[in-house]
């Protein structure tokens, strides 16, 4: 009985990767995967471009607005140097 589960163990990896190909090579499955691909691939398109646009806008808005990028430089570097005073031991 050792021996035939042996057997099987080794089997069936083999025969379900063979199955999985075989499914994978059928016309209709191969036009979905194209379809799901072009899908991602629009996403990917559209997100990047969204990424683009988004750094595009900043980089104009802090031009356009430099006095107020001044401030919010001015009261983060405050912030850290309040954060640094609060932790030094007295």
């Amino acid at each position: 009985m050792k021996r035939n589960m042996g057997i099987v163990h080794r089997v069936v990896p083999a025969l379900t990767a063979w199955a999985v190909t075989r499914l994978l090579e059928v016309p209709k499955v191969q036009a979905s995967v194209r379809s799901i691909d072009r899908d991602i691939d629009d996403r990917r398109r559209r997100a990047r471009t969204a990424v683009q646009h988004a750094v595009r806008d900043a980089g104009k808005n802090a031009v356009s607005h430099g006095v107020w990028l001044a401030a919010g430089v001015v009261a983060f570097a405050a912030g850290i140097v309040f954060i640094a005073r609060a932790t030094r031991p007295k």
